[in-house]
């Protein structure tokens, strides 16, 4: 289904694509460092070692900066936004 201009250009799925990409980006980089860590873990190792280390990397992110931010925003029923790691 075309939307208008920008879907005869673009279909609608890269246009999808593209703000998640976005949304990603402006997210908290330490975080999504520590899922991606767990989830190339997650091929290999058994489930208490990668319960150990979600564990960990919750602790690690628990004390940032970015933390806070997110639980304010969510409280405040806003966007958070994230700086550096």
């Amino acid at each position: 289904m075309r939307t208008g201009l920008i879907g005869a250009v673009h279909p609608a799925t890269d246009l999808a694509i593209a703000a998640f990409a976005e949304r990603l980006a402006r997210g908290p980089r330490m975080a999504h460092g520590y899922i991606r860590r767990n989830l190339l873990a997650a091929e290999t190792e058994s489930l208490a070692t990668i319960l150990e280390l979600e564990a960990l990397h919750q602790i690690r992110t628990a004390f940032t900066e970015n933390h806070h931010e997110a639980i304010e925003a969510f409280a405040e029923k806003r966007e958070p936004q994230f700086r550096g790691s």
